[in-house]
């Protein structure tokens, strides 16, 4: 399923599918530094290689996985939460993005 968000000054529509969640999961933080999310690029480096630091480095293969499969289900209320802060609103099926606009994939 695809949501889609319409700014309503200017009639841009953007789409978040669910391959943000995959890219979410391989990039890490560098898909969060693309969008924005710096503080939640550092959060999941510190979840996620912190306990291997702290503890034991066997941590890590826990650690890792875990963090990033956090940052998978949590990508989706992030990106929406972002657009309505910025004052993008829900948009129907029927509306298509422009040709020079990006999505969230």
């Amino acid at each position: 399923m695809t949501l889609k968000f319409r700014n309503p000054s200017s009639a841009d529509v953007i789409e978040i599918s669910y391959l943000s969640c995959v890219a979410a999961f391989f990039l890490g933080p560098l898909y969060l530094l693309a969008y924005g999310f710096a503080w939640h690029a550092l959060l999941w480096a510190l979840l996620a290689i912190g306990p291997a630091l702290v503890w034991k480095e066997s941590l890590l293969a826990l650690s890792l996985p875990a963090t990033c499969l956090l940052y998978a289900v949590m990508i989706h209320p992030l990106l929406v939460g972002r657009l309505r802060a910025s004052g993008w609103e829900p948009a129907g099926d029927g509306a298509l993005p422009g040709p020079g606009q990006r999505g969230y994939h």
